[in-house]
């Protein structure tokens, strides 16, 4: 909220002085701020064998993975890109409990490079299952170029 009206008080400031062309800027850069961090609502399903993505974005690959840790043994890789118009906030793909989390530091190189997923910043979320325990699911963040800091909300045994 401060930096809207931060950006609200500069650009009503520079229309007072006649700058309308840099309040304009004012306002594009602020618009564009409040799209980059909204949080719009979504349900997470509560169904047997139902998952949703975990984020907005282009799915930019599905290939088997031969040996996943947290599984301990193999898993479906789904990467999802996310450019700067998407929202870049992260949902839990099905009903589950936070198990495990883990970080690891790494480079910025842009999202579109393909080292990336491997070479880049991330964070790691494992869910499991709420009655039986068994690990169902796990997302990995991963830092890019542009959107290089990783804010993870989530806490341990939270659904």
């Amino acid at each position: 909220m401060t930096i809207i009206a931060i950006c609200a008080m500069l650009a009503v400031t520079l229309l007072i002085i006649g700058w309308w062309w840099v309040a304009l800027v004012v306002l594009v850069l602020m618009g564009a701020i409040l799209s980059f961090f909204r949080d719009p609502e979504r349900k997470i399903p509560t169904e047997r064998n139902v998952m949703v993505s975990p984020a907005d974005g282009r799915v930019t690959s599905i290939h088997e993975v031969e040996r996943f840790e947290p599984f301990d043994g193999p898993a479906l890789c789904i990467r999802i890109f996310l450019s700067v118009l998407n929202v870049h906030v992260n949902r839990s793909p099905c009903y589950a409990v936070v198990a495990a989390m883990d970080h690891g530091d790494g480079a910025h190189l842009s999202a579109l490079n393909p080292r990336s997923p491997e070479e880049n910043e991330w964070h790691l979320i494992v869910l499991r299952h709420p009655s039986h325990g068994g690990a169902v699911a796990a997302v990995r963040q991963v830092a890019g170029q542009i959107a290089r800091t990783i804010v993870c909300g989530v806490r341990l045994e939270q659904v």
